[in-house]
């Protein structure tokens, strides 16, 4: 016969269980049974299992200078596979940090530049909650662990967490030991571990692994270091598979996956993912096992000639690539993958090209620079093809002056080379440098300009109030036979509505055979400049012509009606607008209610103004509160 008790009970534990955690400090004040029911640990740990959706991933890049590190900590959503990398995750923290440790969506952080009054940090990147420790005696070579374990208690004491630090000594003996040093959050201070782990080999990767509320460090010895944080008690696991059983030494990882310790091996018969089933035995079951030859067809673009470069020994970090494999193709995937071929000890022209690309795209200048760092120490084939990827990157990431002097210290140029660097010098608006550089082309002779060197020139002679140059310069565009390039078209045409040539510029309009969208807006912006007569005109021309108008387009003709008092027109313009789906642009919305305005329609105003305060409100994004995983 069923208990009425444990059937009331088993109720309400079937509710509560599908609730968020952060609803169950206020559901516990319901009622004594309640409170009972979410304290108890049964219920705790469902509550603690329930799986989260995965956001993204930290990526961190860090190297040394000198003695100080640089390092770059991005955010990767894996939502998106063209997403931007998002670069200040760690804005909320007092100073630049270098992740040593994380466990369960919490961070340790030490700062980038160690001086004597140093700290670590503990902290929560979604909450954006830190906690300052006090670091005695700064080492760079220290190995912190974090234990925060969320099913203990995730209602009561979310930030419950220890973090072990693990000191290598050696004994009178010459044996080298492990001892165990633990801050507990709940008492606030650092004490000592009466546990000693003789092991004579070195901790590898210096990372630390909890599950199951076991701390796992890998050794260079074929064997893991185990430190049980609530018991105190440390010993060795051996690894499946000891590298002396291969031809060459394989690469070697360990990570955590649905509750369990995890061994990752690379070598010469492929990829073997080990999940281990029982400490004290060292019994090890086999996950996943693919052989090089799949993988690289797999991955076709990215692991070529696989076979050979592993069994050379050139060594593998397969560490930063195994989860990423998820973005496929994109700049995100390239990035990722390029760090992790960026472990042999010779890169393959196509693959530094792939990464440069990707550097410049998400301008990630230091990890741009750290491949620039292998080019020159001839980790990476000399050749004018990478150099023009390194000057590109550069010069797109704004640091001109790394890319001004590795210009001059190239032994040989081609026209992307000048190209790149007269582009340069005009997007980020230094109009005289880039027109001397272009000269000093000339006369150099070696290279011929091109296209794109040509629409920079225009550009910066556009900027720079430079009409007679830009005259000179189309004429030799039209010499060389690129009169038919519309880009340049559009480049001449900026110059001359810019300077007043109205005129002209319609002689040239004409004479194009082959007009796009963005000649007809540089025309319209002229007229909106200077004098808005003839864009009325104009615009029934471009309508008469049927050519489709972006964004840009009504917005400079509802200005341009707007001024002249066209109310029709812009009523008629405005019935375009809706029916081409342009009226949720911002740009249109702003044009639309200055033309009310203007016609002392100011009903209509108000009513186009509101109706842009709801279509901005629902294209709000709210990101979603998830747990961060490694």
């Amino acid at each position: 016969m069923v208990n009425l008790g444990d059937l009331n009970n088993d109720i309400p534990f079937d509710v509560l269980s599908r609730l968020p955690t952060k609803y169950m400090p206020k559901l516990k004040c319901v009622s004594k049974g309640w409170n009972r029911l979410i304290s108890d640990p049964t219920f705790m740990k469902v509550q603690s299992q329930k799986r989260e959706q995965l956001s993204g991933f930290f990526f961190q890049q860090k190297y040394q200078w000198c003695y100080d590190d640089i390092t770059t900590i991005s955010y990767i959503p894996v939502e998106k596979q063209d997403a931007e990398l998002h670069k200040t995750v760690f804005n909320f923290l007092p100073e630049h940090v270098v992740v040593l440790a994380s466990c369960n969506g919490l961070l340790c952080c030490r700062s980038c530049f160690p001086f004597h009054d140093s700290c670590l940090y503990i902290c929560n990147p979604l909450s954006n909650e830190w906690l300052r420790l006090k670091w005695d005696e700064p080492n760079k070579e220290n190995s912190f662990a974090l234990a925060f374990d969320p099913c203990q208690d995730p209602i009561a004491t979310p930030t419950n967490f220890k973090l072990i630090r693990v000191k290598q000594f050696e004994t009178d003996k010459e044996a080298l030991c492990f001892s165990f040093e633990i801050y507990s959050s709940d008492k606030g201070a650092w004490r000592k571990s009466e546990e000693i782990c003789k092991c004579n080999n070195n901790l590898y990767k210096n990372r630390g692994i909890f599950t199951e509320g076991v701390l796992h460090w890998l050794t260079d010895g074929d064997e893991v270091l185990t430190f049980n944080v609530e018991n105190e008690l440390s010993w060795l696991v051996s690894v499946p598979i000891p590298a002396n059983e291969f031809r060459s030494i394989p690469e070697s990882c360990i990570g955590d996956s649905d509750g369990r310790l995890h061994y990752i091996l690379v070598s010469e018969y492929g990829l073997q993912v080990w999940f281990l089933e029982d400490y004290f035995e060292s019994r090890w079951s086999l996950k996943l096992c693919k052989t090089l030859e799949e993988m690289e067809e797999e991955h076709s673009q990215f692991l070529y000639n696989l076979r050979e470069r592993v069994t050379q020994r050139l060594a593998v970090d397969m560490e930063p690539w195994i989860d990423p494999l998820a973005f496929k193709d994109g700049p995100l995937f390239c990035f990722t993958i390029a760090t992790f071929h960026a472990h042999f000890s010779i890169l393959e022209e196509n693959l530094c090209s792939k990464f440069l690309t990707s550097c410049t795209q998400t301008s990630s200048l230091l990890h741009g620079k750290a491949i620039h760092a292998k080019f020159i120490k001839g980790s990476i084939p000399h050749s004018l093809y990478l150099q023009n990827h390194i000057l590109n990157m550069y010069v797109k990431c704004g640091d001109l002056i790394n890319g001004h002097k590795l210009f001059d210290e190239m032994p040989e140029r081609n026209v992307v080379s000048w190209s790149a660097m007269v582009s340069g010098f005009t997007q980020h608006r230094f109009y005289n440098e880039a027109l001397s550089l272009f000269v000093y082309m000339l006369r150099d002779g070696t290279s011929r300009p091109n296209e794109f060197t040509f629409v920079s020139v225009l550009q910066a002679c556009s900027l720079h109030e430079s009409l007679a140059l830009a005259y000179q310069v189309y004429a030799v565009v039209l010499r060389l036979g690129f009169g038919s390039n519309v880009f340049l078209v559009n480049a001449f045409l900026t110059a001359l509505m810019r300077h007043g040539e109205k005129e002209e510029a319609f002689e040239v309009f004409e004479k194009c055979l082959n007009k796009d969208i963005v000649t007809w807006n540089v025309m319209l912006s002229g007229y909106l400049e200077s004098s808005c007569l003839e864009l009325p005109k104009f615009w029934v021309q471009m309508n008469n012509e049927g050519v489709k108008p972006d964004c840009f387009t009504f917005a400079s003709v509802l200005t341009g009606l707007a001024s002249l008092g066209e109310l029709n027109m812009g009523l008629q313009a405005h019935g375009q607008i809706v029916k081409s789906g342009h009226g949720g642009e911002i740009c249109v919305g702003n044009s639309l209610v200055d033309m009310y305005i203007k016609s002392q329609r100011l009903f209509d105003g108000l009513k186009e103004k509101e109706e842009m305060a709801v279509q901005k409100k629902q294209a709000e994004v709210r990101p979603v509160g998830t747990l961060v995983q490694f």
